[in-house]
């Protein structure tokens, strides 16, 4: 599927540029922008919470992410 502002050119050298990297490339470079994914949430819940430390707000992202019955699995009460 190529997006309304990829020019069809650009598209394809994506689509080229993709395939090079092969599947472990691909995992990879998934796995580093779900990490920077990640890091943006938690530093913007750092800043509109500057009280909280990295642990507090990734305890944040992890409720906002799994909802709270799992998240309290990983960080019961009181932790």
């Amino acid at each position: 599927m190529t997006e309304r502002d990829t020019t069809p050119e650009a598209a394809r050298a994506q689509q080229e540029a993709l395939r090079r990297l092969g599947p472990e490339g691909r995992l990879r470079a998934a796995l580093e922008m779900s990490q920077a994914a990640q890091d943006l949430a938690i530093a913007g819940l750092r800043r509109w919470h500057p009280e909280w430390d990295l642990e507090r707000a990734r305890q944040e992202l992890a409720r906002r992410t799994w909802g709270d019955a799992l998240a309290s699995r990983v960080w019961p009460a009181g932790q």
